[in-house]
C-alpha cells in the first residue's frame, strides 16, 4: 500500500500524524497551526471510521499548496456521498453522557483550519482543508 493510503481504522491515526509531520516539515507553520491541522484531520478521520462498511474503507490522503499559498490535506474515500460541512452546528450545550452531541468533530475541524472544500467526484468524496501559514 502507498505511503499516503490508510486503512479508516482508529489504529492509524498515528501513522497519518507521522505523515503529516514529515509534510508539515517544508512549511513554517508555527506549533498552534500544526495542531491545528492535526486536530482537523484526525477529527476528519474519525468520521470516515464512523461511517466506512466495517472499517475496510481506504482512505487516500494527498498534501500540497494552492496558487494562493495555502497548504491543503485532501482525504479521499470511496464510500457514499457526504458532504461533512453541510452539517448542521453542533449543541454543544447537550450532555456528552447523554450521546446526543452529533457533528462536534466536523464543528470542531471547520473552527481549526482557514478554509475547507468538498466535491464528489468519479466515486469517491474528497473533502479538503486549508490553513495559511
Amino acid at each position: 500500500m502507498q505511503d499516503n493510503i490508510f486503512r479508516a481504522k482508529i489504529e492509524n491515526l498515528n501513522k497519518i500524524n507521522l505523515y503529516l509531520k514529515k509534510k508539515l516539515d517544508g512549511y513554517s507553520f508555527n506549533t498552534k497551526k500544526q495542531l491545528q491541522i492535526h486536530l482537523a484531520v484526525e477529527e476528519l478521520f474519525a468520521n470516515v471510521i464512523d461511517h466506512a462498511d466495517d472499517n475496510k474503507e481506504d482512505v487516500e490522503i494527498k498534501t500540497g499548496q494552492d496558487e494562493e499559498g495555502y497548504f491543503f490535506i485532501s482525504l479521499i474515500n470511496t464510500d457514499a456521498p457526504f458532504n461533512p460541512w453541510e452539517q448542521k452546528k453542533p449543541n454543544i450545550k447537550l450532555s456528552f453522557d447523554d450521546g446526543t452531541i452529533k457533528g462536534l468533530g466536523i464543528y470542531i475541524a471547520k473552527l481549526s483550519v482557514d478554509k475547507y472544500d468538498y466535491e464528489y467526484k468519479d466515486g469517491k468524496n474528497i473533502v479538503t482543508i486549508y490553513k495559511k501559514q
